[in-house]
């Protein structure tokens, strides 16, 4: 499965955004309640899951999320890291089997 940058809310809808976005993305979401930022740690700390893509060192996919993922989370997410093409950064990988 082809990765993309974006944000995953726990009732496993994705919303897509461009590398570099992802804080104007979070700003978005969260309605400008919260300074510019601090939206990405918001989104994080209320179940999001990050998916972005590294600017040096490879390249490699993160995922990141804080605490548990949804049922839903992990049938979006299955597939990605089930895709042995997919450059995945080793310590996501090693917190995805540790959650599954």
């Amino acid at each position: 499965m082809k990765i993309k940058c974006g944000w995953l809310l726990s009732l496993g809808e994705f919303v897509e955004c461009e590398p570099y976005e992802h804080m104007a993305v979070a700003e978005k979401l969260v309605n400008n309640e919260v300074p510019y930022y601090v939206a990405d740690d918001y989104l994080l700390s209320h179940g999001w899951v990050k998916i972005y893509r590294e600017s040096f060192c490879g390249h490699k996919w993160h995922i990141n999320w804080q605490g548990f993922l949804s049922e839903l989370q992990k049938q979006y997410l299955r597939p990605i890291f089930d895709d042995s093409d997919n450059d995945i950064y080793a310590y996501c990988r090693d917190c995805w089997e540790d959650e599954c």
